[in-house]
């Protein structure tokens, strides 16, 4: 008589939405026996809510190169295939060195990307970046999910030649479905124009806003408030053209699109013309600003134009531009507009002491304790936002500043500020969150050891604040807390600790006067998660 094998019934899932390729995917894990899924989710939480709605597993790393070697491990120790969870572009470089180790050693990992979504593949989105191309060499199949509907069989595929001889690691990539920063119809493209329609353009503006991104850091200080002068308009930067425009002028009004001020939002929201000189015109300096109204860009190449935004464009590089606006076009006035920003910018500084917060409290006593010619790098991921938030922190006229541009790789910061410090004799002072400056720790007791004029200033939360902050908003049980010390010891004399107001501004001119002696400096700020610059309390800094 034979023996009678049990079967255990399969579990009863929600039924996967079928205009939701990520309940398709965390369906079909589970159809086809995934009960674990290693990495870091995207930023809008989409993938790790459908995966635990699933009963699915993910073991979170802090690195996707960390995640891909457990996952490698993983399969090569079962023989099935291991899956990876990561989010858009940095993300999925960050992955590729384990890839390159799983592709050598046959081991049958299969990545899940979230992706720009489709129809924004020419906007220059958040992070956008050849994802497929740079996983190509070291996978056995990299494709990309057209549709929602083919989510669940393109997984199916990949699972299946994640494991066929001979194996190793494939790449399936999910695209978002977030819309557009700009909404443009019809008529909504920019034209190309000469030196005479562009000062047409400013000429019957009543409204103009200035944005400076990097490539006006091609424009000396005179021709820039040559150029704010005679346009009598509101200035605002892009954070990589911060520092090209001196904060003190009476028309500056911060940092654009994803970081300004509700005061500004409300302003620029009503500007008939935004002249963008040297910027590319990506999602975060798009964010907030009125696409609707007429665009000038001055830019030195047709790959920079945003031909989506109405208006029109300048091939021009931007001294050349400038210095023919000085020789042909008359100062322009708007005095009920420069009223109207000036009393904005009062609104900015007069709210500058309202809030009480260790982050407000740090960045208000940096404003007044960097040297004039400090070199400020910025990391963008939650709390170190203050360092964005103007006229919280307020940059010294002669001070240069470093951010990370449009793909924000976790890190970047702090490791562009340790190297600025190699060759720069003024202070360098990075603002960063915990998480970033925990990349560092490979090199930190190197750096830290050196002679060098450099601050690290450390928004400390305990934990990936800004997946953290996500993962609440979309009610998950995971907090991405982070277990150990931030470089080391806690004890070690190149760290000094803040965790109340009074102890704010005296330790950080005691870190300040350090770090210009030449011994590189570490200021922990012990912060509260809610200790968060004013664009994200309003709701407008949240990607998700």
């Amino acid at each position: 008589m034979s023996a009678v094998t049990a079967v255990a019934a399969p579990p009863v899932l929600p039924a996967p939405a079928p205009d939701d390729p990520w309940t398709q995917v965390a369906s079909t894990l589970v159809e086809q026996g995934v009960r674990v899924v290693f990495g870091l989710p995207d930023d809008d939480m989409r993938a790790l809510r459908a995966l635990e709605d699933h009963g699915v597993t993910v073991e979170w790393c802090r690195s996707q190169r960390t995640a891909v070697h457990m996952a490698a491990g993983s399969a090569l120790a079962t023989g099935r295939p291991a899956v990876v969870l990561v989010g858009r572009g940095p993300a999925v470089a960050a992955a590729v060195p384990g890839l390159l180790e799983a592709d050598h050693g046959h081991a049958p990992v299969v990545v899940l990307a979230a992706g720009t979504a489709t129809e924004r593949l020419q906007d220059r989105a958040f992070q956008d970046a050849p994802t497929l191309a740079l996983v190509a060499p070291v996978t056995r199949w990299a494709a990309r999910v057209p549709t929602p509907r083919h989510a669940a069989s393109m997984l199916r595929e990949a699972l299946a030649r994640a494991v066929a001889a001979p194996a190793g690691p494939v790449y399936l990539e999910v695209p978002d479905a977030a819309p557009s920063p700009v909404d443009a119809g019809p008529d909504g493209r920019s034209v190309p124009v000469g030196l005479d329609g562009a000062l047409d353009l400013l000429t019957a503006a009543r409204r103009p806003c200035l944005l400076l991104g990097s490539g006006a850091r091609s424009l000396s200080r005179p021709q820039v408030l040559d150029l704010a002068a005679r346009t009598d308009a509101a200035v605002l930067v892009t954070a990589s053209g911060r520092g090209c425009v001196p904060e003190s002028h009476p028309r500056f009004l911060g940092v654009a699109g994803l970081y300004m001020a509700g005061p500004v939002r409300d302003l620029v929201a009503s500007s008939d013309l935004v002249v963008a000189v040297g910027s590319q015109l990506e999602e975060t300096a798009l964010t907030g600003m009125p696409t609707e109204s007429a665009w000038l860009q001055v830019t030195a190449t047709p790959a920079g134009v945003h031909h989506r935004l109405p208006g029109a464009h300048l091939v021009r590089d931007a001294a050349d531009w400038a210095d023919a606006l000085v020789a042909r076009g008359p100062v322009l006035e708007r005095t009920a507009w420069a009223a109207r920003v000036a009393g904005v910018r009062a609104r900015l500084l007069e709210s500058r002491g309202d809030e009480g917060t260790l982050g407000a409290l740090v960045v208000h006593a940096l404003s007044d304790l960097l040297p004039e010619d400090a070199v400020v790098v910025h990391e963008n991921g939650l709390h170190d936002m203050w360092s964005y938030a103007f006229p919280h922190l307020t940059l010294p006229d002669r001070a240069r500043s470093i951010a990370p541009s449009e793909q924000t790789t976790l890190g970047f910061g702090v490791a562009a500020a340790a190297g600025a410090a190699v060759t720069e004799q003024p202070l360098v002072v990075c603002v960063t969150g915990d998480a970033a400056l925990a990349t560092l720790r490979p090199d930190a007791d190197e750096i830290l050891a050196s002679r060098r004029r450099l601050l690290y200033v450390v928004l400390d939360d305990g934990a990936m604040g800004w997946l953290a902050r996500q993962a609440e908003g979309a009610g998950s049980p995971q907090r991405f807390e982070r277990a150990g010390g931030l470089l080391g010891p806690a004890d070690r004399g190149d760290v000094l600790v803040v965790e109340r107001p009074a102890q704010v501004r005296p330790r950080l001119a005691q870190a300040v006067a350090a770090a210009q002696a030449g011994v590189p400096t570490v200021v922990r700020v012990v912060v509260a998660r809610d200790d968060v610059a004013p664009m994200l309390r309003e709701g407008v800094g949240d990607r998700a």
